[in-house]
């Protein structure tokens, strides 16, 4: 729904008040504007406190009611300002009109939205030569209504600061929309390597510091810039040195920052005009208020707008508050403190990293894997000359199970499911497979792997079902899904299952016999090849002699290798957009795999050093760069 859309609905309801009683529409039209203003505020009350949210919580509420807030706040500002305009009527001797006119620079600062959203998505960053508009029609309007108001009173001299915030704070959001738009998306200059290594800095500033320096190379990355500096190399050496839970939470911080970036007012609020702006904002409402509480007659207008008044400058400063309040825990700041090197930045850093708030507004995602059974679904009522050139890389970020079963000598015989068929039909094959071996193995002990397996199987199937566009392109892909489900759905039918027990399913899916019987599409038969796959995997143990460690393991690399082939193949554009729903784990591999060099943006050149020093390295030695589980991604 677009702000156009909003509005002709708010247009609309304006018209459905012509239904009602006389009386009733009079009652309208004399609070239409207080209430249309009071709901304008409480939209920026809810979009300062929930929206930097969104990008560390997957909770459907959250993310509905930012996007519903967001949708209306443009809207009824809008609205708000043109009821203003035609309240005040130009009459400069009526003394609620120029208090009503005094409310119109405060609806500039509600257009201007908060600090902690300016787009939604990253298609409003595109949008913004359209805000530019809207900042120009708005600004006008509410000049006018100012100067037709003009008189020598109190009030109209306080409204000018106020005006001046309101134009600052929506000049701040136009330009931060336009800097966020694909063409004009810029990646600054990387600091040379050796600045990072000259700094003595403690473990703490020193790890966020790093995922500042590899944050710049990302932004590169993002803009589609192929690197061909040392800054490749250094940052893979940074990330080879960290444990995998290190080297993701250097990632967290990359991700979040580039998320400010896309999505708030970071690149204005952390700079040094941005904290001056910000100063004269703040200082603009406090003595606003301070007059309008000291040398404005309260009794000669309406005691409703008085208390309206005394809301909107009261909101504004809460809301300058809040916004600082939540800036002064931010990586942004922290930052700015280790640049700062002294004791006083030494002092600060620790006593804000130390404090427990910082570690509630430092949560930089979810943290949570998105999961769906396909089966539990169904069974529910809800039915070049060094060897290391981009060929090379392109074959290793082609891998999705392959490289697993031929080091495993298991290729010949189960290619058929991974390179013989496309990507969106061997997920859905490994995906039931993995499911009822997951089942059949529950209760064998100490088998890490196997919770591991199911955990990105499931989360597989999850982006496959409502992430597809971080998915490599496929033609077949609602077929395949489409399909599946009425087969296993249609053998649950004929089966005969009487509960919802998910062994149950289960069970009679491993153990039926005559499953060729089953009345199927001959077009795609998955659930038949993955039961088929289930089969074959267990006889790995009961006909070679695998032990189930060896089994899960390798199932369970197969599973990283298809994450790896699909984060690999998605957009950054893509990417971005999901970090606005707290985030994927999918977009924080394919960012890991850049820094190693495991990216087609990487120059040749810098891929030799660093493919070359990984077999130098005495964790990776003998194994194959392709190797999914080199030391990084988690088992």
């Amino acid at each position: 729904m677009s702000t156009v859309a909003s509005g002709l609905i708010f247009l609309t309801a304006r018209k459905a008040i012509q239904i009602f009683p006389e009386n009733v529409k009079k009652l309208w039209r004399k609070w239409e504007l207080r209430v249309m203003i009071i709901v304008s505020l409480v939209l920026q009350i809810v979009l300062v406190m929930f929206a930097s949210r969104r990008k560390s919580t997957k909770a459907s509420w959250i993310a509905s009611l930012v996007w519903l807030s967001y949708l209306l706040a443009d809207s009824v500002a809008t609205l708000s300002l043109g009821l203003v305009s035609s309240s005040s009527g130009g009459n400069s001797s009526d003394p609620n009109s120029r208090l009503l006119v005094f409310w119109s620079p405060f609806l500039l600062l509600h257009l201007a939205g908060p600090d902690t959203i300016t787009a939604y998505s990253t298609e409003d960053n595109e949008l913004w030569t359209r805000h530019l508009l809207s900042l120009v029609t708005q600004v006008v309007a509410a000049f006018y209504a100012f100067l037709t108001s003009w008189s020598t009173s109190v009030l109209t001299f306080i409204t000018i600061p106020v005006f001046i915030s309101g134009v600052i704070k929506y000049g701040e959001r136009t330009w931060v929309l336009r800097s966020a738009s694909s063409d004009h998306f810029q990646a600054p200059e990387l600091s040379p390597p050796t600045k990072l290594l000259d700094m003595n800095l403690r473990p703490g500033e020193k790890y966020l510091y790093e995922a500042f320096y590899l944050f710049g190379m990302f932004k590169h990355l993002f803009t589609g810039v192929i690197l061909d500096s040392d800054e490749a190399e250094y940052s893979y050496f940074i990330i080879c040195k960290k444990s995998a839970e290190e080297a993701f939470k250097l990632v967290e911080v990359e991700l979040s920052l580039m998320y400010d970036l896309i999505y708030t007012k970071a690149k204005v609020a952390y700079s040094i005009p941005g904290i001056l702006l910000r100063f004269i904002t703040f200082s603009s409402a406090v003595s606003v208020l301070i007059i309008f509480c000291t040398a404005i007659d309260e009794h000669v207008y309406l005691h409703v707008d008085v208390a309206i008044t005394m809301l909107l400058l009261v909101g504004a400063i809460a809301l300058e508050v809040y916004a600082g309040f939540t800036a002064v825990f931010s990586d942004w700041t922290m930052l700015l403190l280790i640049e700062l090197r002294k004791p006083l930045g030494h002092f600060l850093y620790r006593t804000i990293s130390s404090s427990r708030l910082f570690s509630f507004y430092s949560k930089r995602w979810s943290g949570s894997m998105g999961q769906l059974n396909l089966i539990s679904y169904c069974s529910t009522d809800r039915c070049s000359d060094s060897g290391f050139d981009p060929r090379i890389v392109k074959e290793m970020l082609g891998e999705r199970g392959d490289f697993t079963l031929q080091k495993r000598n298991c290729l010949e015989e189960l290619q058929w499911s991974t390179i013989r068929v496309d990507f969106d039909r061997s997920l859905l094959l490994w995906h039931i497979a993995t499911d009822l071996c997951y089942y059949s193995d529950l209760n064998e002990d100490s088998l890490a792997a196997c919770k591991m397996s199911q955990l990105l199987s499931d989360y597989m199937l999850h982006i496959q079902v409502t992430r597809p566009f971080l998915l490599p392109k496929s033609i077949g892909r609602t077929k395949y899904l489409e399909e599946t489900y009425k087969q296993v759905t249609a053998f649950f039918r004929q089966g005969g299952l009487k509960t919802k027990s998910g062994r149950d399913a289960r069970d009679l899916l491993f153990y039926k016999k005559n499953l060729h019987s089953l009345r199927m599409s001959t077009n795609s038969l998955v659930l038949l090849n993955a039961h088929r796959l289930a089969k074959r995997l267990q006889s790995l143990v009961t006909e070679l002699g695998w032990t189930k460690e060896q089994l899960w393991d390798m199932v369970c690399e197969v599973w990283v290798e298809m994450l790896i082939y699909a984060a690999g193949k998605c957009e950054w554009t893509n990417h971005a957009q999901q970090l606005r729903q707290g985030g994927e784990l999918l977009t924080h591999v394919c960012l890991l795999m850049a820094h190693l060099g495991l990216s087609e943006q990487i120059q040749p050149k810098v891929v030799n050093i660093i493919v070359s020093e990984m077999m130098d390295v005495p964790d990776f030695a003998g194994r194959s760069v392709g190797d999914p589980m080199f030391g990084v991604f988690p088992a």
